[in-house]
């Protein structure tokens, strides 16, 4: 039986967006309302003046400082349901990142830009284009030679694809 902690994981999105318009709507009624205060305050004392605006002003700032956090936690929440894009290089260029940076390390973003399921070699993908007819037979030979000389044509380029000179000429007369 899930409980109110699972209910409110799975709607925090719902509820953290719901907040963030009252908060808002709030700060505005305060903002506008304590305006109309100041205004009719103006030909009193300073002292006077003082007393009437001060729990408008301060409690502009607390709902100020609450719309802040609750409009970072909504983007937070919006950014973690995005559909990141997944590919090898991508996840490539994260690991690097976060080789570097310890605040790229804590994101973890290697592992979210990482492609599902297996990969497929890069020589076999340009055999299979190249069957299906996507590509010519001058395209087909340029792509090779370059997975062949530097394995970077849709593979990680940190990723060496090795192949002897018997395997690079039989590959070349398919």
């Amino acid at each position: 039986m899930p409980g109110p902690v699972s209910w409110l994981r799975r709607h925090s999105f719902g509820i953290t967006f719901l907040a963030l318009v009252v908060v808002s709507v709030s700060l505005l009624g305060v903002v506008g309302l304590g305006a109309l205060v100041a205004l009719a305050s103006l030909g009193q004392p300073l002292g006077a003046f003082a007393a009437a605006v001060f729990p408008w002003a301060a409690g502009a700032v607390v709902l100020t400082v609450s719309t802040v956090v609750l409009g970072f936690l909504f983007l937070w929440s919006l950014a973690r349901r995005a559909r990141l894009p997944r590919s090898e290089r991508l996840r490539a260029v994260a690991a690097r990142a976060e080789a570097r940076n310890d605040w790229a390390a804590a994101l973890n973003l290697s592992s979210r830009f990482a492609p599902r399921g297996p990969r497929e070699d890069p020589v076999e993908m340009l055999k299979r284009r190249y069957a299906a007819g996507e590509l010519s037979e001058r395209e087909f030979e340029r792509r090779l030679d370059r997975i062949l000389d530097d394995g970077v044509d849709g593979a990680d380029s940190g990723r060496r694809t090795e192949y002897d000179d018997s395997e690079s000429d039989r590959l070349r007369n398919y």
